[in-house]
């Protein structure tokens, strides 16, 4: 059962299949028979989790399955009450965020709350734990991360 981490680029189609020529999964990935558990959309790049493990891709792509998650996201040029309206494809739903600091470029923004000691996901990778509590709207960065990347 072989387990794959991928790092996907940015413009690369989660999929083997080729659509309209794009860039798929298989311009990068040679292995038979693994399929994606989860997807990243187009227009984003981070860590993917493939496998040959139909019941352990079950398990953490369908919705019955689901957990909760906290997101990020990466903003630049964002004033301190600039609203925010971001799209979330998974419910195909929105989210409204009104930045409570200026939030300095290559900082993040959370979407929702995050407790102190909680773990902190980028792209789908654990990139460290919230040392303080992080209000929505508030920027998520070395004040308030501890990182594992240190």
């Amino acid at each position: 059962m072989p387990l794959i981490l991928f790092n996907k680029p940015f413009d690369v189609l989660c999929q083997f299949s080729a659509q309209d020529g794009r860039a798929t999964l298989a311009d990068y990935l040679a292995i038979p028979r693994i399929y994606p558990a989860g997807r990243l959309d187009a227009d984003s790049e981070g860590l993917m989790l493939l496998t040959d493990d139909g019941q352990l891709q079950h398990k953490i792509a369908h919705p019955d399955h689901k957990e909760s998650k906290t997101y990020l996201v990466q903003v630049e040029g964002v004033k301190a009450g600039q609203e925010l309206t971001g799209w979330v494809m998974e419910g195909d739903s929105t989210v409204t965020v009104k930045a409570l600091d200026d939030i300095p470029i290559g900082h993040k923004l959370a979407t929702s709350p995050i407790r102190k000691d909680d773990t902190v996901i980028k792209y789908g990778h654990d990139i460290g734990r919230a040392v303080a509590d992080i209000k929505v709207g508030e920027h998520c960065h070395v004040h308030n991360l501890k990182t594992k990347r240190w």
